[in-house]
């Protein structure tokens, strides 16, 4: 193994080189305002007096929640951020897991959003895919359902059909309409999944074998299994007047999408952005606000 072996007062004590320790602390680098865990709603951040931003979406809203922040001087600015895990903005849409929590969820959303701040920018974040096509880290799927579709609008799907894609289009583009009466709006494409555990692989393979592992991904394999959904929101912002902003031209070149830079992993598991991470999305949110 790695590393070295020391005795002091305290008896023996093994040391991890800093590469394997920095792979281990990254699976704990997540939002420190902890807006999602502690259920905030709304959650502030920064100065709450003059809020220049609002993110809203699912917990991978919430792990890019402090790239956005970080495009602001936050002694003077704010922003706010309203999360909830599975849970994207996006009207009539409901849980096979938790029935009509998002549903309701996003009443309470619109219906905050609709009395207060308007035209303060918002920008939608979600890991769309995942609800239409399944999982993709094999550490996260427990069984066959969550491969399936884990979310309807008037019907429930045991697989994927091409319908729901047009469900999904029509409830977004109504969510989009109301939204964007008021304020511009910001749809971010989803970020690439590793379909690893970045971290924990990274870190297991530098202290079990003493090797560097490539945890990027192949561009064409994140085009492809988001590909209609990317269709789907050029389509629905063009007809709202809204933007859409893409990570991946942060994140990936023609060929690949990283999932580590400078050595360090920048998710914390294999698809949520991690602390150290999504600053690289920060300079796509300046774009936006400047």
């Amino acid at each position: 193994l790695l590393g070295r072996l020391t005795y002091d007062s305290d008896g023996f004590i093994w040391h991890y080189p800093d590469d394997v320790i920095a792979a281990k602390e990254e699976a704990n680098n997540k939002n420190p305002y902890k807006c999602m865990i502690d259920n905030k709603f709304p959650c502030y951040i920064g100065q709450q007096d003059n809020i220049k931003a609002i993110i809203v979406g699912d917990s991978h809203a919430d792990a890019l929640t402090t790239s956005l922040a970080n495009a602001f001087d936050l002694k003077n600015e704010g922003i706010i951020a309203l999360t909830k895990a599975s849970c994207p903005l996006i009207l009539n849409i409901k849980s096979l897991e938790t029935g009509d929590e998002c549903l309701n969820e996003n009443t309470k959303r619109m219906d905050f959003l609709k009395d207060n701040y308007p035209n303060i920018p918002i920008f939608l974040v979600a890991r769309t895919g995942a609800y239409i096509y399944g999982q993709t880290d094999p550490d996260r799927i427990r069984d066959i359902r969550d491969t399936k579709p884990s979310i309807y609008f008037t019907k429930k799907y045991d697989d994927f059909e091409p319908s729901l894609l047009k469900e999904l289009e029509v409830n977004l583009n109504e969510t989009i309409k109301g939204l964007s009466i008021h304020r511009p709006v910001y749809l971010v494409l989803p970020t690439p999944e590793m379909r690893l555990n970045v971290p924990k692989t990274l870190g297991k393979e530098l202290l079990i074998n003493n090797k560097k592992v490539n945890s990027s991904i192949e561009y064409q394999l994140y085009f492809e299994r988001n590909k209609s959904l990317i269709n789907i929101t050029h389509k629905v912002a063009k007809a709202n007047n809204a933007r859409v902003l893409d990570p991946t031209l942060y994140l990936c070149d023609k060929n690949r999408c990283i999932g580590q830079y400078k050595n360090r992993p920048i998710y914390y598991d294999g698809d949520h952005m991690s602390e150290y991470g999504n600053k690289l999305l920060t300079p796509m949110f300046k774009s936006a606000l400047h």
